[in-house]
């Protein structure tokens, strides 16, 4: 499991090395360069004339560093430095590095068109301290450095992506590679600041921070090395009903879809029976598509014992795939909500329902995931959908403190808040899942995981995981194209495996 950190975590780790360790900053800055040079050379092993485009911070002075580093190993390196570093308006470090790059034949160009000759360029602005928009001159000096058209490595992270959040600071350049140092930042992971990236290659540098910092809560990227520890334990002697009952709520007339598609994730997660509770229209659609399913169904009225008594028979209760949001899908959500005894999975329409009275959450309530989209969020937040975008990480971990629920914020990088605890931001999937009923797949996942005995706090963030290599698996043989909620069903086996 790897620590997402903050730019200002990231400066604090930075600073405890030299403050408390005593390990000189000019050391951390020549690993760091040194992890550029490595990797330029790894990914363009013919590029024989590198450029940077340096700022008057600790960054650029990475940047001029990895020039002399180069330089001194025969390569022609040439600088662009926005701004005046004669005057010394920059850092002791920049300062430093530029003197010691004059002086092993390191070429400093007065202009971008200077750069224009090399093979591959170095983004080396700003780094992740970066907290305000970019404006002005700096806004073209971006425009012309894009402009040149070749390979560019940007050193941390993108100049004009902002650490904390993904979001673009007014403008920012467009890396094909980010060598980043020591921790994953959280916009490298969340968009648009992950579009911005490019391949991301996390290097050791020699920054670490204390242990116990990392073992407390905070953000993680979970990796495969992590999936022992969270998957469900199998056991022999067991049978079906060792492994949970899960109740899915789902379905109205003419949206049978989403409670086969759930259905089918909770089964195929490794749940012991599934039941689907739907519209009774649905009987003939649902027993052929997920014969493995018991099947309960309803009318056109609220059957208030039905209900009950599907609820008292499950272990873990999935409500809201397709469900409507007509006068019984509200009866039947209300009921719910009143009767629950059970940890529960809210996806959907159940969230369109609930975002009419949020405060049901602050009723006493079991183990509860709730899995809005960025549209469903705004209605719950009553905020709009670029807010959301904007700040998926912090929303997701207030909501999930205030009512004590655990908040799958689905989008193309999904965001996951435990209350009070981790939050993780998932690295898999790709947009070949933007499709309809991909979403009644994940939260039949985690529904189906959870009835396992897993606690949300593992089964989502697993869940969201196994969901999006399921996408990348499916991706890889049908294209982001042609696939669906289907082919990613059909890969469920193989990330369990």
């Amino acid at each position: 499991m790897l620590t997402v950190l903050t730019g200002r975590q990231m400066q604090d780790a930075d600073r405890q090395m030299t403050e408390k360790m005593g390990i000189p900053s000019e050391l951390l800055m020549e690993r760091a360069a040194l992890a550029v040079t490595e990797e330029l050379k790894k990914h363009y092993p013919s590029a024989r004339k590198i450029g940077v485009f340096s700022g008057l911070g600790n960054n650029g002075a990475d940047g001029i560093a990895a020039a002399r580093i180069l330089a001194l190993e025969g390569f022609d390196c040439r600088v662009y430095i926005y701004g005046n570093i004669e005057e010394k308006k920059g850092t002791g470090l920049v300062y430093l590095q530029y003197q010691m790059a004059k002086n092993v034949g390191v070429t400093f160009v007065e202009e971008m068109a200077g750069l224009s000759a090399c093979d591959v360029v170095l983004d080396a602005v700003f780094g992740t301290g970066l907290s305000r928009p970019v404006e002005g001159d700096l806004v073209n000096a971006f425009h012309a450095f894009q402009d040149l058209k070749l390979p560019i490595i940007a050193v941390d992270i993108p100049s004009g992506v902002s650490s904390s959040d993904g979001r673009v600071l007014g403008t920012g350049i467009r890396a094909d590679l980010t060598v980043t140092f020591a921790y994953l930042k959280a916009g490298l992971l969340l968009f648009p600041g992950k579009d911005y990236c490019g391949e991301v290659v996390l290097r050791d540098v020699g920054i670490r921070r204390p242990i116990e910092e990392d073992r407390k809560a905070g953000r993680k990227v979970l990796e495969d090395s992590d999936l022992d520890e969270f998957k469900p334990r199998r056991f022999a002697g067991s049978n079906k009903g060792s492994y949970g009952h899960v109740l899915v709520i789902a379905g109205s007339y003419c949206m049978a879809g989403a409670a086969c598609f759930s259905a089918k994730a909770a089964l195929l997660s490794g749940a012991g029976l599934v039941k689907v509770l739907t519209d009774e229209r649905n009987r003939e659609i649902i027993q052929s598509q997920v014969p493995e399913a018991l099947l309960s169904v309803y009318g056109t009225r609220l059957n208030k014992q039905e209900i009950e008594r599907n609820l008292s028979w499950a272990d873990v209760v999935l409500i809201g795939p397709g469900l409507g949001q007509n006068s019984l899908s509200r009866q039947i959500f209300r009921l719910v909500m009143e009767e629950i005894q059970t940890p529960m999975v809210m996806d959907a329409d159940a969230l369109n329902l609930l975002s009419e009275d949020v405060s049901l959450l602050q009723r006493p309530h079991l183990d509860l995931v709730i899995t809005p989209h960025i549209a469903e969020m705004a209605r719950l937040k009553k905020v709009s959908p670029s807010y959301v975008s904007e700040h998926m990480i912090s929303l997701a971990e207030e909501f999930a403190n205030d009512y004590q629920v655990t908040v799958v914020l689905k989008n193309a990088a999904s965001v996951t808040a435990v209350p009070f605890s981790n939050t993780y931001i998932n690295r898999t999937g790709n947009n070949g899942m933007s499709t309809g009923g991909s979403g009644d797949v994940l939260a039949g996942l985690i529904s189906g995981l959870m009835a396992q005995h897993l606690p949300s706090e593992k089964a989502a963030p697993l869940a969201v995981y196994l969901h999006g290599k399921a996408g990348d698996l499916a991706r890889e043989k049908f294209g982001v194209y042609a696939m669906g909620p289907v082919e990613i069903l059909g890969e469920i086996h193989e990330v369990l495996t």
